[in-house]
């Protein structure tokens, strides 16, 4: 897509997420604010019309209970560089084979579409989506979004944090996880490759980070 993926601005160096950092405004023009009732979530646009998100995020929900808000970088401040701006959504799409489990991780996408097309702005832009098979092994990524600063903390920062994470095999991303505790089954997703924080840092990316760009 002409125009995606481009950020008006670095990374700040001020240390706030779980092993990451307060993200510059702008860093992440296609970073959304999905909330669902009470609950909130993270997700990517990727068109004029469309944000992606988890599918556990909107799978109960009605079009009408979901809110998006794109540009935001403080959340529920005025004064920003920028405006932030809210959408309806019109639809809600999940992945056919997302099912709720104790842990859900498959298939655990799904693709809201707004109700009014959005207007691009230097804050304000879609995401590149990967051309098939393209590879991104041994690179890094970055996960956006409003999550704790302190492992198993409830409290939230106001500002957008970001953290570079690396992309890894999905068979080396189920060993770390079963080494945790956490048992997955990354092979039914396909090609696709995990990004995952490994043992030498933490990150902690609870809602509304959750569905948040990576």
């Amino acid at each position: 897509m002409p125009g995606c993926g481009i950020s008006i601005a670095k990374q700040t160096a001020q240390r706030r997420i779980v092993g990451g950092d307060d993200a510059g405004f702008g860093s992440f023009p296609w970073q959304a604010y999905i909330r669902i009732g009470s609950s909130r979530c993270g997700g990517s646009l990727i068109s004029r019309r469309h944000v992606v998100t988890a599918g556990h995020c909107v799978a109960r929900a009605s079009p009408r209970q979901v809110h998006v808000t794109l540009g935001d970088y403080v959340i529920n401040s005025a004064v920003e560089p920028l405006p932030a701006y809210t959408f309806g959504v019109r639809r809600i799409d999940v992945h056919p084979y997302f099912k709720f489990t104790p842990q859900a991780d498959r298939y655990d996408v799904s693709v809201l579409t707004l109700e009014r097309p959005v207007h691009y702005m230097p804050h304000i832009a879609p995401i590149c989506l990967p051309e098939k098979n393209e590879d991104f092994l041994g690179k890094f990524g970055w996960a956006a979004g409003w999550g704790a600063l302190n492992p198993g903390s409830r409290l939230r920062p106001k500002t957008l944090q970001a953290v570079d994470v690396p992309v890894i095999d999905n068979r080396v991303c189920e060993r770390w996880h079963r080494s945790n505790g956490i048992n997955v089954e990354l092979s039914q997703l396909g090609t696709l490759v995990q990004i995952v924080a490994n043992q030498e840092f933490t990150i902690e990316l609870p809602t509304p980070s959750i569905g948040s760009p990576t």
